[in-house]
């Protein structure tokens, strides 16, 4: 079963599993500023800045190369607080990828295209990525 993070882990760790201001903020403008799951209107206070890939396979911290885009707007999806809890995490913040790329068909707004393509190069990213953290973990 996946680690679980308790809120005292996830105050100490900090940036560790938000992103910059400035990578949300690019992320509202790609979308439309709009929620990339329900697609209701929201701004940089409404909207939540939300890891499609789980920053907790990787590291981005260490400039480690094979996790490095964990913590940029390729990977940042804005989306409401209702759609976070509910859609994005299943009702449980411990658990892995629930919510695949696909789950967020407003990504690119209304641009199908480009949410397309950007669902095809995440899903290569999340194997490659949890196939590292696999590998890290038996070495432990």
């Amino acid at each position: 079963m996946a680690k679980s993070f308790t809120a005292k882990q996830n105050k100490t760790q900090g940036s560790l599993f938000r992103f910059p201001r400035s990578v949300e903020k690019q992320a509202i403008i790609r979308q439309g500023s709009c929620c990339a799951i329900c697609n209701t209107g929201g701004n940089i206070k409404s909207l939540t800045g939300h890891h499609v890939i789980p920053v907790r396979h990787g590291c981005p911290s260490k400039n480690d190369p094979n996790y490095a885009f964990l913590n940029t707007v390729e990977n940042c999806v804005m989306i409401c607080k209702s759609c976070h809890i509910s859609k994005a995490h299943g009702g449980h913040w411990a658990y892995g990828v629930l919510a695949g790329p696909e789950g967020f068909p407003n990504s690119h707004g209304s641009n199908t295209a480009a949410h397309k393509k950007w669902v095809s190069v995440l899903k290569s990213k999340e194997k490659k990525v949890c196939l590292f953290w696999k590998m890290s973990r038996k070495k432990k």
